[in-house]
């Protein structure tokens, strides 16, 4: 290792790299020399897509009339978890009373999917748009991060006899939902703050999808987040699961998967009690199988069988907070027996 710096020229039409090839003619090659292992791990800039963005929510109009009145501007949404973080809730972004306040922009994010009419995923850079002032989504821009194709930017409109709901309006909805709200309120008792994800706006098909993940801190300093709940909007119905594949099975089929997601067994039944019981009982079964894993020095095992004990914990603990009688008496984690750790 030298530190020997390496450019790569994507776009050769590009006004500005032209001058700056021809100021330092000898600093600059071509895409195609870079081999076919470094392409696979170019991604678009976030930052140069945030400054186009911005610019084309304006200068898409091609009609100069509308370009003077402003009559079809675009703007990128706001983040509306912005405010609904603990962290943030007392910025002056979040004051209804302050004319200036305003939350800051989502951000845009990578995802692989397949455009419309596209045959194949893509690894692209998203981000939507709303109308200035209005909530509803009119379009959303991606960037190709895939060696073919790399730097192509593509705009999709909604048709403008259809309202799309945009981020704020989605984000209302989850709020509004009674099974979130009631766990929530489950998720932010004993000391802890229940804390929203990146709100992710997917493409899917001709369609779209909305995933919100959800996290718990403890209100102790230097806390790490842990994911909690998934919450997956289609349409109008908001899905809850304690992951995404459980969201989303909810979401398509409108079903309750079985609990730690994934073809576990079904939902005991009887008793409230007896539920509870074979929660625990069948997550001790999990918490042996990540201690016999971790002995074995096999961690994706064990991070596996960890996470089914844990949500089964859970599951337990919501239960019985529902039913008054308090938290289980059992450990969420096992005790480390190794020095091994899985990955986060």
């Amino acid at each position: 290792y030298d530190g020997t710096m390496h450019y790569y020229v994507a776009d050769p039409t590009d006004p500005i790299i032209q001058v700056w090839q021809r100021a330092f003619p000898n600093m600059f090659s071509p895409l195609s020399d870079a081999s076919a292992e470094l392409q696979a791990h170019f991604r678009y800039p976030e930052n140069l897509f945030q400054i186009q963005a911005t610019q084309f929510a304006r200068y898409h109009v091609t009609d100069p009339t509308t370009f003077f009145r402003g009559t079809d501007a675009w703007q990128i949404p706001s983040d509306p978890t912005y405010c609904a973080d603990p962290a943030h809730a007392a910025a002056s972004a979040c004051d209804l009373t302050n004319p200036t306040g305003e939350a800051p922009k989502i951000a845009p994010y990578y995802q692989l999917l397949k455009l419309p009419g596209a045959s194949t995923e893509q690894f692209q850079l998203v981000t939507p748009f709303t109308p200035a002032g209005r909530p509803n989504m009119v379009a959303w821009m991606a960037a190709n991060s895939d060696p073919t194709g790399y730097g192509t930017l593509t705009a999709f409109q909604f048709p403008s006899n259809q309202t799309v709901d945009g981020p704020s309006t989605v984000f209302a909805q989850i709020n509004a939902d009674p099974t979130f709200s009631q766990q929530r309120s489950l998720l932010g008792q004993g000391g802890s703050n229940v804390l929203f994800g990146d709100f992710l706006v997917i493409p899917l098909g001709d369609s779209i999808l909305y995933v919100e993940p959800v996290y718990v801190s403890s209100t102790q300093s230097n806390s790490v987040p842990l994911l909690k709940r998934v919450i997956v909007v289609n349409g109008n119905s908001v899905s809850v699961g304690n992951t995404l594949q459980d969201a989303l099975a909810q979401a398509v089929t409108g079903s309750t998967p079985a609990p730690g997601g994934g073809g576990g067994t079904p939902p005991p039944t009887g008793t409230p009690q007896a539920k509870i019981a074979a929660f625990l009982a069948e997550a001790v079964q999990h918490f042996q199988a990540a201690q016999d894993a971790l002995k074995a020095g096999d961690l994706g095992t064990y991070q596996t069988e960890l996470k089914a004990a844990q949500d089964l914990v859970q599951q337990a603990n919501d239960l019985a907070q529902r039913l008054g009688t308090g938290s289980p008496s059992l450990t969420p984690t096992p005790p480390p027996t190794a020095s091994a750790s899985p990955s986060p």
